[in-house]
C-alpha cells in the first residue's frame, strides 16, 4: 500500500514574538499538535532598531487543516464563511500578541468550544511578513521526552551528598525529595531558591523542614547545573527595594543577566531583579520606536538597575534626545551605569551614551529645587515612566512637573505620555482612577488644566490573589492655565 501522506503543518514567517503568539493561538483553538515539535527553518540576527528584530521561518504542526483569510475585513465580508468562524483572531499588542474573542460577535465559551471542534478553522494572518500556508510536511519530528528539571536538581544534590557521606545521603533522601522546590530563579550565573528549602547551617536544618547541604556539595551541584553561585531569596525590603538574598555557595553575588537582547548588571545580595516584567520591558521600547515624534526626552522616575532605561537605550537609542534616569537607590544607579559599556553603550561606539543622565535622590522631588535635579527637569519630558509597584503615586506629582507643555502650533503627535505602574483588582477601574488623579495633580502642581486620557491598559502579571500588576498608558495634553 502507498505510504500515508505527511501530517499537516503551518508554514509561517515573521518576528520571533509573532511566531510564538501564533503557536499560542493555535493551541487555544485546539489545532496545535503536541506530539510533534515546531521546526525553525532559518533565522537572521538583526542589529540596531527593535523593528529589525529576529525574523524566522517556522513549521508549526497542526492536527488538521487550517483555512486562512487575508484580512479581517475580507473575513467579515464573506457570508459563506460566517458560520465557520471561531471568532478568534490574532492581535498585535506592543510585542505581546493574544488570542481574543471578536468584540463584534461575542459568544459563550460553550459556543466557542463547539466552533473549535469543526474541521476548518479560520484565522487572520494579515499581520505576517509572508501569509502563512497550511501544507503537509514531515519536517516536524516527534518531540523528545521532556526534561524534569526538578528531578535533575534533586539528582545533582543527591549525587553530591553521596560523595561526602553516603550513609547520611541515603538517610536524607526522602527529605531531599520534599525539600527540592517546584521552581526557582536563575539570574545570570546565579541560581536562587525560595526560602524554606535549603539551609547553610546543620543546626537550622535539624529544627525545621529545610535540608542542610554542605558547601562542598553545592560546588558539585553548581558544576552539574552550569552555575557559579547558589543562594536563598529573601523578602525585598524598604523603599529602595533592597534584596535580602543569602548566598549558600559562591564568593560574590555580582552577575550579568541577559534578557531580550539587554544585559543587566546587578549584585543579587543588594539588588532585586523583577523577572515577571519581561514582556513589559519589551513593550515600552517598542512603543517609543513607534512614536511619531522623531526624538523624545524621557524621564524614568524609578530607574532601578535600568529595567526600562537600558532597554530603551539599547533598542531605540535613535529615538532618544535625552534619557534622565532617577532613583533613590545609589547601588541600583551604579549598576545601571556599569551595564552601559556591557551593552556597547560607550563614548565612541553608541549614540545614546551622551544622552543619558542619572539623578540619585527621592523621585517624588524631581522637578523642584529640592530634587536631585534641582528643578532642571521641569517642563522637559515628552514621556515619563513610573515603574514602581505596588504603587507609584509618590511620584505622580513629579511626573506632572516634568511634563513638557507643547509649543504653540506644535502638532506632531502632540502630548506627553505617561506609563503608570500599580497594583489593583480591576484594570479599567484603576485606569480611570489614575486618569482622574493626574488631571487633579496637574492643577495642584502647575495650576494648569491638562486633558488626560487612557490610551492603553497592560496587564503585566498576577501580583497576589485577585490582584494584578497593571501599567496604565496616559496621554496628557495641555489645555490652558487655571
Amino acid at each position: 500500500p502507498p505510504p500515508p501522506p505527511p501530517p499537516w503543518c503551518v508554514f509561517v514567517r515573521g518576528g520571533k514574538h509573532e511566531l510564538k503568539a501564533y503557536k499560542t493561538l493555535l493551541e487555544a483553538a485546539g489545532l496545535f499538535d503536541k506530539s510533534r515539535k515546531v521546526t525553525v527553518i532559518d533565522a537572521a540576527r538583526a542589529q540596531g532598531n527593535i523593528e529589525e528584530r529576529d525574523v524566522a521561518s517556522a513549521v508549526i504542526p497542526v492536527a488538521r487543516p487550517v483555512e486562512f483569510v487575508f484580512s479581517t475585513d475580507d473575513m467579515h465580508g464573506k457570508s459563506t464563511h460566517t458560520d465557520a468562524l471561531t471568532f478568534m483572531t490574532l492581535h498585535v499588542s506592543r510585542e505581546k500578541m493574544l488570542a481574543h474573542v471578536h468584540p463584534q460577535e461575542k459568544k459563550s465559551n460553550e459556543k466557542i468550544k463547539k466552533q473549535q471542534k469543526k474541521d476548518t478553522q479560520i484565522l487572520d494572518p494579515s499581520i505576517f511578513t509572508i501569509p502563512p500556508m497550511c501544507v503537509r510536511s514531515n519536517m516536524c519530528n516527534t518531540n523528545p521526552p521532556p526534561v524534569n528539571v526538578r528531578e535533575k536538581l534533586a539528582h545533582a544534590i543527591f549525587d553530591a551528598l553521596l560523595k561526602i557521606d553516603s550513609t547520611r545521603a541515603h538517610a536524607q533522601k526522602s527529605k531531599l525529595e520534599r525539600c527540592v522546590p517546584e521552581k526557582w530563579e536563575r539570574l545570570g550565573d546565579i541560581m536562587l531558591f525560595p526560602q524554606g528549602h535549603f539551609s547553610s547551617e546543620p543546626t537550622d536544618a535539624d529544627k525545621s523542614d529545610t535540608l542542610y547541604v554542605p558547601t562542598q556539595a553545592w560546588e558539585s551541584v553548581c558544576a552539574a547545573l552550569g552555575v557559579r553561585c547558589v543562594g536563598v531569596q529573601g523578602v525585598v525590603a524598604g523603599p529602595t527595594r533592597n534584596s535580602q538574598v543569602r548566598l549558600l555557595y559562591g564568593d560574590s553575588g555580582k552577575t550579568i543577566h541577559k534578557e531580550n537582547g539587554v544585559s543587566y548588571c546587578l549584585d543579587v545580595t543588594k539588588l532585586m531583579f523583577a523577572s515577571g516584567n519581561g514582556t513589559e520591558r519589551m513593550r515600552i521600547p517598542h512603543t517609543v520606536s513607534q512614536s511619531k515624534k522623531s526624538k523624545e526626552v524621557i524621564v524614568d522616575l524609578f530607574c532601578g538597575i535600568g529595567y526600562f532605561s537600558l532597554a530603551l537605550a539599547v533598542h531605540c537609542g535613535h529615538k532618544i534626545e535625552k534619557l534622565h534616569a532617577c532613583d533613590w537607590n545609589k547601588d541600583a544607579l551604579e549598576a545601571f551605569l556599569s551595564a552601559l559599556p556591557v551593552n556597547g553603550i560607550t563614548d565612541k561606539a553608541h549614540p545614546s551614551y551622551h544622552k543619558i543622565h542619572t539623578y540619585n535622590g527621592d523621585s517624588g522631588l524631581i522637578g523642584i529645587l529640592a530634587g536631585a535635579d534641582g528643578g532642571e527637569l521641569a517642563n522637559t519630558a515628552d514621556r515619563a515612566h513610573l515603574g514602581l509597584i505596588p504603587q507609584s503615586e509618590c511620584a505622580w506629582g513629579a511626573a506632572c512637573r516634568v511634563a513638557r507643555k507643547q509649543l504653540e502650533g506644535e502638532s506632531e503627535d502632540v502630548g506627553v505620555y505617561m506609563h503608570v505602574h500599580g497594583v489593583a483588582k480591576d484594570g479599567q477601574e484603576y485606569s480611570q482612577y489614575v486618569c482622574g488623579e493626574f488631571e487633579k495633580m496637574f492643577v495642584r502642581e502647575r495650576k494648569e488644566r491638562w486633558n488626560v486620557s487612557v490610551i492603553h491598559v497592560e496587564n503585566v502579571k498576577n501580583y497576589a490573589p485577585k490582584l494584578y500588576h497593571f501599567v496604565v498608558d496616559l496621554r496628557c495634553v495641555y489645555v490652558g492655565d487655571v
